[in-house]
């Protein structure tokens, strides 16, 4: 970890606090391999501070693309009706309808 602190910490942009507010005994796995704690930090770390977890870093198809995107959410005869539409100046690249629920 002192590592990782030291690379963070050349930047000057960087600058490293700590909080009282996360209990550090969560970030220990219950789970045992050979009497042994299980615990991968990269994987908590991403648990506990991203904001999007099932978000990830994907190139797209065509960079060079100028992307648009439109959501909606209205509600029809008592039920949600939400959605999104991904379109470039032309073409729509995508459309879909999310659950009720979202």
């Amino acid at each position: 970890m002192i590592k990782y602190e030291s690379l963070l910490l050349e930047q000057d942009d960087v600058t490293l606090k700590t909080t009282s507010l996360v209990y550090p005994a969560m970030f220990l796995s219950s789970t045992l391999i050979d009497n042994v704690p299980e615990h991968d930090c990269l994987k908590r770390v991403e648990e506990v501070y991203s904001s999007r977890p099932d978000q990830k870093d994907v190139s797209l198809e065509n960079p060079d693309w100028e992307l648009f995107t439109d959501g909606s959410s209205f509600m029809r005869n008592g039920k949600r009706m939400t959605g999104y539409v991904v379109t470039t100046q032309d073409k729509v690249i995508k459309v879909k309808a999310l659950p009720a629920d979202v």
